[in-house]
């Protein structure tokens, strides 16, 4: 092989010398033999060596210029006569034609012997190459043959398979790991077939149970003739590897499932304000799939009005010293949906750099429920502040009535006795006895006193709450009611028993009061109708009137003190309140009172006053 392996002498000019001093050399050791041992060699015998040696040395051309050169010095030299070119005919141009013609057959003979020494020095010197690299090679690497017997292997090949110094060559691979599996002896045909076959990740299980995670290529190699003479697999052995991403997996998979189980929205977004996190929680307080929000910006979920302070709030935050803070402020934080409804929050963000990037982490909370659930409750604390001042003045109210009428009537009534018993007295004493008609005058008065007693005690209580129960109470009162009103009422009550106790009973009846009450003094009503009845486990109380009605979204103030009490007074009862009226269609106020929960809701109640 040219200009590979053992090479041919020097250059043009050097090897042309050589030629010339070969055959020189050769004819001069000639004529020694000649001139000095008396030896005549046959010419062949003398220049034959030299061409060989000259073809050997620079290859078929210099041969055939040696062998030239060697049948002019035989016609002019050696061959008689001497110092005369010999060629008169045509025998004698065929025999130096034969010289030179045997000469070039021996240029052709040394040149193929040289070219096969040189190929044989060349595949030599290719093998110990190709074993020295595939031995020292940092990457486990095995050359088969078509049979799948090993023509060499790495020593990584060696240690990451545990063969130790096992010598390997001519055995099958199928007998060295009789645990490899179909699959991939059908790799291995798909190579000698001259398929490239290749796998990021494979496991391979081994005979002792074990399992190696390995990276695989196989490539296949040719031969002189051009066809498939084995195959090259190249493996990295990646177990811990494997077993390092499985690890980081389940770690991820853990914090995803904590992340998107978390009941507060969790959203994380990278410097560029780019979400890259949005859990299950974020999904539905926004309304907004995790697939259409990560990769967008934040900015779609915060008011226009606040974006420029957010923006700046985090840029100043990424600056600080501290990892983690709240994001509270003196006005309510608001997020907004996809559907633009802006709703209060409360937030706190973090930060952390990951992979070179710094991410945000915010975890925020919708607490419009609990903004709302607080706005009642701080209504109903200013209702039930005014409610209580109501009570403290219909309280003193009541009494100043009660003190005018002891004072005016009941006082009237004693100082006028007190006037007759002194004539009596009088009279008694100066033994007249005319003062008679006066101590029936006096009786009528006491009696007078009496009915005003029991009034004033029937207007705190009535009597016939204890004395008759509900229903004749109630049918009194409606009575009363259209006495003192001139508003038609009826009442229709059951006659059965409730089985409420004292305290339930003036609950109720204080109920049906305050909405009479109502009516008298807002509903312009022209008929009203009260009931009372049993609808299996509850006892229903119903006041309808016919008169103007109202909006019932308009009771949410602190002026409708009179409806506050009655549903405080049914929370005692555990009862449910119910008000139904609409503008010039009257109104209907209907109290459910559940007969054993509003039992035990009174008694636990009255229980807790009275200690």
């Amino acid at each position: 092989m040219p200009g590979v392996g053992v090479p041919r002498i020097g250059s043009r000019a050097l090897r042309i010398g050589n030629t010339i001093g070969l055959v020189a050399a050769a004819f001069l050791l000639r004529q020694i033999l000649v001139l000095y041992f008396g030896i005549a060699l046959p010419p062949f015998i003398t220049f034959y060596p030299a061409i060989m040696i000259v073809a050997l040395l620079s290859g078929f051309w210099p041969g055939l210029l040696a062998a030239t050169l060697s049948a002019l010095l035989v016609d002019y030299w050696i061959l008689p006569p001497i110092g005369r070119w010999t060629i008169a005919g045509t025998s004698d141009a065929v025999s130096l034609a034969l010289f030179i013609g045997t000469g070039a057959l021996l240029c052709g003979v040394a040149d193929r012997f040289r070219r096969n020494h040189v190929r044989l020095a060349v595949f030599e010197q290719e093998q110990g190459s190709l074993r020295l690299f595939i031995e020292h090679a940092p990457v486990a690497l095995a050359m088969f043959d078509g049979q799948m017997r090993y023509l060499y292997a790495s020593r990584r090949w060696l240690v990451d398979y545990g063969l130790g110094d096992r010598e390997l060559r001519g055995l099958s691979h199928y007998d060295v790991f009789p645990e490899i599996s179909a699959e991939w002896k059908e790799a291995h045909r798909r190579g000698l077939a001259g398929e490239v076959v290749r796998k990021a990740a494979d496991p391979f299980e081994r005979a002792d149970g074990t399992t190696q995670w390995v990276r695989w290529e196989l490539r296949p190699w040719k031969a002189a003739a051009g066809n498939v003479g084995g195959i090259v697999i190249f493996t990295e052995e990646i177990t811990h590897r494997k077993n390092a991403e499985e690890a980081m997996q389940e770690s991820q998979d853990k914090l995803q499932g904590i992340v998107g189980s978390a009941m507060d929205a969790i959203i994380s977004v990278n410097e560029l304000q780019h979400i890259v996190v949005f859990n299950r929680a974020a999904e539905k307080i926004f309304e907004c799939a995790a697939s259409e929000a990560i990769g967008t910006t934040l900015d779609r979920f915060i008011p226009a009005a606040s974006r420029a302070g957010h923006s700046e709030q985090i840029r100043r935050f990424g600056l600080e010293g501290v990892t983690t803070r709240s994001m509270s402020s003196p006005a309510i934080l608001t997020a907004l949906r996809t559907g633009s409804e802006e709703f209060p929050i409360e937030a706190t963000i973090s930060h952390v750099q990951a992979g070179g990037e710094k991410l945000f982490t915010v975890i925020l909370r919708d607490i419009t429920e609990r903004k709302r659930a607080e706005d009642k409750l701080r209504w109903s604390e200013d209702q039930m502040r005014a409610l209580a001042a109501r009570l403290q003045t219909a309280s003193e109210r009541e009494r100043l009535k009660i003190a005018r009428e002891l004072h005016d009537q009941l006082g009237l009534a004693l100082t006028s006795l007190k006037m007759d018993l002194n004539w009596i007295l009088r009279k008694h004493e100066k033994g007249e006895n005319n003062w008679i008609p006066m101590v029936q005058d006096s009786i009528k008065a006491v009696d007078s006193t009496i009915a005003l007693v029991r009034r004033l005690a029937t207007e705190l209580r009535p009597q016939m709450l204890d004395s008759a129960g509900l229903a004749p109470a109630i049918e009194w009162h409606v009575a009363e009611f259209q006495r003192h009103t001139g508003i038609s009422c009826t009442a229709q009550v059951s006659e059965e028993t409730f089985g409420f106790s004292s305290d339930q009973r003036i609950e109720v009846f204080r109920i049906c009061q305050e909405a009479l009450t109502n009516v008298a003094r807002h509903s312009q009503a022209k008929h009203v109708l009260v009931t009372l009845a049993r609808e299996q486990d509850q006892a229903i109380l119903t006041v309808n009137d016919d008169g103007v009605g109202f909006l019932v979204d308009e009771l949410v103030n602190t002026r409708a003190l009179g409806i506050v009490g009655m549903r405080e007074r049914a929370v005692l009862l555990g009862a449910q309140l119910h008000i139904e009226s609409a503008l010039a269609m009257g109104t209907t106020i209907t109290l459910r009172v559940p007969l054993d929960a509003a039992q035990n809701s009174v008694l636990e109640i009255h229980e807790n006053i009275d200690r």
